[in-house]
């Protein structure tokens, strides 16, 4: 009787647990593919010209804005303009200023030494189907497309439904004021944005937990940022008299401890709300495992551990050290080593929080630790609202069957500031790209295909005309 009792319990657990994982399955509306926008041939040669602006050096600033008004008349006399720093706001009337959007880039660029470029990196060059320099990526392309969508519609007569902000800055890469500039331009103004669109995800291909069509990234929240110095201090001497307790050493431990005691992983909000996602779309197994979490969840962080290091991340604090500094002569004992470390701060952990685990971590060490800088991970943004749906709408509009994934976007970016403004600010660039793409960001040929980028601009022009 009770082997009985036993096997009808296992098979009414078994019942629930399949049941979850057909309930889980996409049942949500699925918006149809429209047709593809008119296409400008001068788009890419436009985005090919602001590649060849030098803007990793401040002073070539303006000559990127004077491009603007140049390639984009009905920009420059219909939308209003505001330059504050080097943040460029543009707002475009439309019908009504009750529910208004902003639109986001920026202009600025890291630097970029030749060595190792196919094609120069600010020659702007346009070859084997490609856009190629710094920036075509990280993030003219946005700007470029955005502009290029309102000057089509403006050229038309369109009036937006409601009133569009673009705000393009101008020291995103060295985590400048711009961005908060122009939130206090906006809130000065009583600009409470029904949607804010940064860079951020993307449209990828390749087979994830069974899906077997594309996915978007979009980003709902920022992890945290911190730099912390370590440094050891000691007498120096030379080598032939080593000291007992070499400063180097201590370095050393302590940068083993670091990479030794990672941070715990934790199914935080936002690793639950790419989880839910996922699920609606995976195949049946993967389905089975995900919506039965609570059961699985030892297995599930151990295949995330193994497999993918980005889903991983979006679960825990990661850290690396990235900079080390100690003799400058191989035959002198340093006085002073230093290192520095870069934190990832999971959401819902925070800046305090993390120093004190590292504190704990060297508490035994002869050590100093200090904090360079830190911001805390944003809030997450509204999902199941307008603003979301008009994203998710736009790129199904204009790639045809997507999965649309929230996620915890690991870099940092100018929409963070605008959080102070609106719930609902979301992080996607509006491309399609490979991992060989990801890598080329601030590293070497970095470049953008042609045929992506006008899809780019087709996306845009789909959302504009939601907004």
């Amino acid at each position: 009787m009770i082997f009985l009792f036993a096997g009808l319990g296992f098979a009414l657990l078994a019942s629930v647990m399949i049941i979850r994982a057909f309930l889980v399955k996409d049942h949500e509306r699925d918006f149809t593919s429209s047709p593809p926008e008119c296409r400008n041939e001068n788009a890419i040669k436009h985005l090919s010209r602001m590649v060849q602006i030098k803007t990793d050096m401040p002073e070539n600033l303006p000559a990127f804005r004077a491009l603007i008004d140049e390639l984009y008349p009905n920009v420059a006399v219909r939308c209003e303009r505001e330059i504050i720093g080097n943040e460029i706001i543009y707002l475009w009337k439309g019908k009504s200023s009750d529910s208004p959007a902003v639109l986001m880039s920026h202009y600025d660029v890291v630097s970029a030494d030749e060595a190792g470029w196919e094609h120069p990196p600010f020659s702007g060059e346009i070859s084997g189907g490609r856009l190629w320099g710094r920036g075509s990526l990280d993030t003219k392309f946005t700007l470029c497309a955005a502009l290029e969508a309102a000057e089509t519609l403006l050229g038309s007569g369109y009036i937006p439904e409601n009133d569009i902000y673009f705000c393009f800055g101008g020291d995103e890469e060295i985590g400048g004021s711009d961005a908060q500039a122009a939130v206090r331009f906006l809130k000065e103004r009583n600009v409470s944005p029904s949607l804010v669109l940064d860079e951020g995800g993307a449209v990828i291909r390749g087979h994830v937990f069974g899906v077997e069509y594309p996915f978007a990234l979009v980003g709902l929240a920022e992890k945290g940022y911190m730099d912390v110095e370590f440094i050891v201090r000691s007498d120096g001497g030379h080598t032939s008299v080593p000291p007992k307790v070499n400063p180097t050493s201590v370095m050393a431990e302590a940068i083993k401890r670091i990479n030794a005691n990672p941070f715990e992983f934790k199914m935080n909000a936002m690793s639950k709300a790419l989880i839910s996602a996922i699920c609606k779309h995976a195949s049946f197994g993967y389905r089975f495992i995900f919506a039965n979490y609570w059961l699985f969840r030892r297995s599930v962080r151990r295949f995330i551990r193994k497999t993918g290091r980005e889903l991983d991340a979006l679960s825990r604090t990661t850290s690396a050290v990235t900079m080390l500094e100690g003799s400058g002569a191989p035959n002198v004992i340093p006085s002073k080593v230093r290192a520095v470390a870069n934190f990832r701060i999971a959401y819902q952990g925070s800046c305090a929080k993390t120093l004190k685990r590292i504190e704990n971590v060297l508490a035994d060490l002869d050590i100093e630790i200090n904090v360079l800088q830190c911001e805390e991970p944003s809030v997450m943004s509204v999902m199941d609202c307008g603003g979301f749906n008009k994203i998710k709408e736009a790129i199904i509009n204009t790639w045809g069957k997507t999965a649309i994934f929230p996620y915890l976007m690991m870099a940092s970016s100018d929409s963070r500031k605008f959080t102070e403004i609106s719930d609902y600010v979301y992080r996607f660039s509006p491309i399609e790209l490979s991992r060989e793409d990801i890598q080329t960001i601030h590293g070497v040929n970095e470049s953008i295909d042609c045929e992506n980028f006008h899809k780019s601009v087709e996306f845009y022009l789909k959302l504009m005309r939601m907004l």
